[in-house]
């Protein structure tokens, strides 16, 4: 199974959604890729050509008649900007994670993000309204899949109010 980091004898463990009619592994992995994008890995049990698409793998179980496979992800890189239409300064965060990973910003808090363009290894970002919900505000989340580069104004909701990102990156087969 090619496209993957790791590849063992065994169940992964995680939540699970069955693929039909694929038998072969390099095709149930390009089948969960392309069919379940935010997937972690794909699952397969070669004897009864079973396909499954795995979500959250943490670990795995040995089991002498499957081979689970954990995907590698691209670099998700997304630049926000300190002006709408991705103009001012400029400020970029990535990471590989598949799965996604809450990414705080870390940058200085005299200005604030008005913009976004996120990255071709990128499936989605979820961007974090800094609104907590006391005071009666409700945080005003959105998530932005990639858009083939394009430049993307955050809505007044979010405008000067981000406080964190979590990347989902692209599962890559090599």
């Amino acid at each position: 199974m090619e496209g993957a980091s790791h590849r063992v004898i065994g169940n992964g463990n995680g939540v699970i959604d069955d693929i039909d009619g694929v038998s072969d592994p390099d095709r149930c992995i390009t089948e969960v890729i392309k069919r379940y994008p935010d997937a972690n890995g794909a699952m397969m049990f070669p004897n009864s050509g079973s396909c499954f698409a795995r979500f959250d793998i943490t670990g795995y179980m040995p089991n002498n008649h499957a081979t689970t496979c954990k995907f590698i992800g691209e670099t998700c890189k997304v630049t926000l900007w300190s002006k709408d239409g991705c103009e001012g300064k400029s400020f970029e965060i990535s990471d590989d994670s598949i799965e996604g990973k809450k990414n705080p910003f870390k940058w200085n808090r005299n200005w604030g993000a008005y913009s976004l363009r996120v990255g071709a290894g990128c499936v989605r970002v979820k961007v974090w309204d800094d609104d907590d919900g006391s005071w009666g505000a409700h945080p005003q989340n959105k998530f932005y899949p990639y858009n083939d580069g394009k430049c993307e104004n955050l809505p007044h909701d979010l405008d000067d109010d981000v406080k964190a990102l979590t990347l989902y990156s692209k599962a890559v087969i090599s």
